[in-house]
């Protein structure tokens, strides 16, 4: 509801950009003078391609967008991937002496002077930083960034069968992808680097009786395609 009250406020204003934070102020979700919210990884790589330097560490879980790895190694960083959730980060974050940090679908972007830690007034600070330097909107901002597509499909499963059946799903799924695959990761579940700039994550939620899988690619119908094929491998590793 409130965010609803903020696109319509910021698209009907006149305004330059519009926030939204949460009840603490951690994060932050911003919003175009046409009422478009942004994605996390639309904001991150901004920030990454505007603020990194060259063999700075930028960490962030594994379900982040290509878009956020393209905006880090253009700017000649190294994009630090860890497990989902904040704790991981965070670790992650220390372990490296991160520059910037972020979680895809959180809407919470952290910065080394500020100690990583995430903080949405600031993240928006940041945003008009970068705008007033390069003179530009946040929509041109945006406009300047390739597009990537993400998907994400979730099957219930009881607690005490998910890594059964993720294992079973992961073993249809490689069998079909098969010279496809260019690169696995196994951080967080098992994730595939694809050819065509695409990727495909298979996890147990850790937090609700579900599996999932997310996948990222250059456009929406190969993103639905990926998450379409593990659906059917959940379904058969379920049966």
């Amino acid at each position: 509801e409130n965010c609803g009250e903020a696109i319509a406020r910021t698209r009907d204003g006149g305004y330059t950009l519009g926030a939204c934070f949460d009840g603490d102020a951690d994060r932050v979700k911003f919003i175009l003078p046409n009422g478009t919210m942004l994605g996390d990884d639309v904001v991150a790589a901004i920030f990454a391609l505007h603020l990194l330097q060259p063999d700075e560490s930028y960490v962030t879980p594994v379900n982040a967008s290509g878009l956020l790895r393209f905006g880090v190694e253009s700017r000649g960083g190294r994009l630090v991937e860890c497990r989902i959730g904040q704790p991981p980060t965070d670790t992650k974050v220390r372990e490296c002496s991160a520059a910037m940090a972020s979680e895809s679908n959180a809407g919470k972007f952290g910065f080394a002077e500020f100690g990583c830690c995430y903080d949405g007034p600031y993240a928006v600070a940041k945003m008009l930083g970068i705008m007033a330097t390069t003179g530009k909107t946040l929509a041109e901002l945006v406009s300047e960034l390739p597009l990537f597509f993400q998907a994400e499909v979730g099957i219930a499963v009881d607690d005490a069968r998910k890594a059964q059946v993720t294992v079973a799903a992961i073993a249809v799924v490689r069998a079909q992808l098969g010279s496809e695959i260019e690169r696995t990761d196994t951080t967080d579940g098992t994730k595939w680097f694809l050819s065509g700039q695409r990727w495909l994550l298979l996890r147990p939620s850790g937090t609700e009786p579900l599996v999932r899988a997310y996948s990222d690619a250059r456009s929406q119908q190969e993103a639905e395609a990926l998450t379409a094929l593990s659906r059917a491998a959940f379904e058969q590793a379920l049966s």
